[in-house]
């Protein structure tokens, strides 16, 4: 969901700030509801002695994630959508 929700945001310009604002809680709402049971479940699988390292995994994926994002998205702002304003 998260990605069909990004995915959406150049389109979602073209409709109207509100509906782009709305998508963008949507995409919030759906990385937060994947992360959370995520991070929960970590220290029911790692042992005690890795659970740091395992966090410090966990945060940096988090990390490469929003990279990755912001440069997908860098690149689809060469697209010419009206945003209204």
């Amino acid at each position: 969901l998260t990605a069909v929700a990004f995915s959406l945001i150049p389109i979602s310009a073209e409709l109207g700030l509100v509906v782009l604002i709305l998508l963008i809680f949507l995409l919030n709402l759906f990385k937060q509801a994947a992360r959370g049971p995520v991070v929960a479940l970590m220290p029911d699988i790692i042992p005690g002695d890795y659970r740091s390292e395992a966090n410090g995994v966990i945060n940096t994926m988090g990390g490469i994630a929003a990279i990755v994002g912001t440069v997908g998205l860098a690149r689809l702002m060469d697209v010419t959508i009206p945003v209204p304003g």
